[in-house]
């Protein structure tokens, strides 16, 4: 019954992408995608291509320091590349749990590695936020700052009152006597995941903090090294607003197969909001998401295959 409602939901979350890419295409033609392929430069996707694995290192660098360093760091590297290959394939970040499924021949608990994916996901959020809001005081004319800064603040204030609000749904919940399956399961993973957020200490809440901005940073960085390579004359800050919406979809569990379409229609709001044209918005937002896909595939195939050997090393 789970892997029919799995298919159930990957089939229609894509089905809603597939819709949403249609729509998108119809505002351009062949040409203007064969266009921004011809400008491509290949220099700036070498470029892109190194900073989007120095993005998975720091990923399978955070996981390696939320496990403690119980599991070598090159073995999570490889569970990296692995994890986010499912992530992108399978709807609503329902891949995060391949993480925990290739964890556990190592004795890691599920709901251990569970919290340290939710854990991960929430600094990310905080990161994603805290960027955008930075990268949207140099974007705005100055009379519109005060935005910008109102929104920071309120970004930082969520973040740091959360573990409190998080003790309060889990003490509520406690109270609950309940024997339902689910609402079991449910104050189990939070009671979990708040001594997971507990246990660590100031210094590394603030490594943890670090780490997730530079991830964010990098992959904007990222889409603007993409948005150079297709010979876009577009302002660094513009390129870091324009992208949020996209990179938002990455971390909500809102996408369809490959994020198809989701992907597409936070670029394009986020880039015409930016100052792009519809037509330049949804070209440069295929192709920078056909260059993501390519990218993502290239990094699983090699952790697939240093997986795949590592397991038959094991057997000989």
């Amino acid at each position: 019954m789970k892997n029919y409602k799995q298919i159930l939901k990957l089939f229609l979350f894509s089905l809603i992408g597939g819709f949403i890419l249609f729509f998108l295409l119809k505002n351009i033609k062949i040409d203007d995608i064969k266009e921004i392929v011809n400008r491509l430069n290949i220099f700036y996707l070498v470029i892109g291509f190194l900073l989007y694995t120095i993005v998975y290192l720091m990923r399978a660098k955070r996981f390696y320091f939320l496990l403690k360093n119980k599991i070598s760091f090159k073995k999570i590297f490889i569970i990296t590349c692995i994890h986010n290959f499912f992530n992108m394939i399978l709807p609503a970040r329902t891949g995060e749990i391949s993480y925990s499924i290739m964890l556990k021949k190592d004795s890691i608990r599920m709901t251990d590695s569970l919290s340290h994916v939710v854990i991960a996901r929430i600094y990310d959020l905080f990161g994603l936020f805290f960027l955008f809001f930075i990268s949207l005081f140099f974007f705005l004319s100055s009379d519109l700052k005060i935005f910008s800064l109102l929104g920071l603040l309120l970004i930082i204030v969520i973040f740091f009152i959360f573990n409190t609000f998080l003790k309060k749904i889990v003490n509520f919940l406690n109270k609950i006597e309940s024997k339902n399956n689910f609402i079991i399961k449910v104050k189990l993973f939070l009671s979990n995941l708040l001594n997971n957020i507990n246990i660590l200490n100031k210094n590394e809440k603030i490594w943890l903090i670090i780490n997730s901005l530079l991830i964010n940073f990098l992959m904007f960085l990222f889409g603007y090294v993409i948005m150079i390579g297709m010979s876009f004359n577009i302002s660094i800050w513009a390129c870091f607003v324009g992208g949020f919406l996209a990179f938002l979809t990455t971390i909500l569990p809102i996408q369809g197969f490959f994020n198809i379409g989701t992907m597409e229609l936070g670029w394009v709001f986020g880039y015409v909001a930016a100052g792009l044209s519809l037509t330049d918005a949804t070209t440069s937002g295929v192709m920078y998401h056909l260059i993501n896909i390519f990218f993502t595939l290239s990094l699983s195939l090699f952790g697939f295959l240093l997986y795949f050997l590592k397991i038959k090393n094991e057997k000989l």
